[in-house]
């Protein structure tokens, strides 16, 4: 099969037009698939926490609050892969680098639309509470709590614009909230806007385009966009 990236125009740089024209498709952002994996008890833990700070807006959380931070996430940055160098020395002054270890970033940065009621906030808030007692500064919990118990697994995707094709893919393994989000309360007179909240998340590892991953997110994109479809039809027909 012809690689059309060496048959490229090397001079115009144009890749446009159709066939005979040696069109290239361009990368292009903005779709995205996150799906979140907690342990039961922080699950449970983050409801509890929330009905009992919040009466009905913990209702919001009910159910599966890994599931609503999926749904309303807006933004994801990975973290960067960088190469270490070291520097070798020969006579005269002469030097040359060779690489030594890999860096991989421990941080993961997204962004999540917040509502009224602000399950995003009281999510993660239960989630640093589940950790450490934002008013005690210990856990809470009488039972000990392990790492497999409050860190989660994010599976992460962007894709073409028909939303299943993968362009990149990642396993964030150890996931952890850094903060409490409660800057979302800042208010000012003069500016009414939209709320969102940045969140910073602490990772152990990263898998990024590993076969197996690319295979668990696959069948996974390809239940959450055949869901996505049907309520779309769904919606269609009540509206007729």
């Amino acid at each position: 099969m012809q690689n059309k990236f060496l048959h490229a125009d090397k001079y115009s740089r144009f890749f446009g037009g159709g066939k005979g024209d040696n069109p290239i498709d361009v990368y292009v952002s903005g779709y995205h698939y996150l799906f979140i994996t907690m342990q039961p008890r922080l699950k449970a833990f983050i409801i509890a926490d929330c009905l009992k700070t919040t009466g009905v807006a913990g209702q919001h959380v009910i159910g599966d609050p890994a599931g609503i931070l999926n749904i309303h996430n807006i933004s994801l940055t990975p973290p960067g892969v960088s190469l270490g160098k070291t520097t070798n020395n020969a006579t005269g002054g002469a030097k040359w680098q060779t690489p030594t270890n890999l860096e991989i970033g421990d941080e993961i940065a997204c962004k999540y639309n917040e509502y009224s009621g602000t399950p995003i906030y009281r999510i993660h808030r239960g989630w640093v509470n589940f950790i450490k007692n934002t008013n005690l500064g210990i856990t809470e919990s009488d039972q000990p709590i392990y790492q497999e118990d409050y860190k989660a697994t994010f599976l992460y995707a962007t894709t073409r614009p028909d939303g299943k094709t993968i362009e990149f893919g990642a396993k964030f393994t150890g996931v952890w909230p850094t903060r409490s989000p409660t800057d979302v309360f800042a208010s000012d007179v003069t500016n009414s806007d939209k709320v969102e909240i940045d969140m910073t998340y602490s990772i152990d590892h990263m898998y990024d385009n590993n076969k197996e991953v690319l295979q668990e997110i696959q069948t996974l994109i390809n239940s959450a966009r055949a869901a996505g479809v049907a309520a779309n039809n769904s919606r269609i027909t009540v509206h007729k």
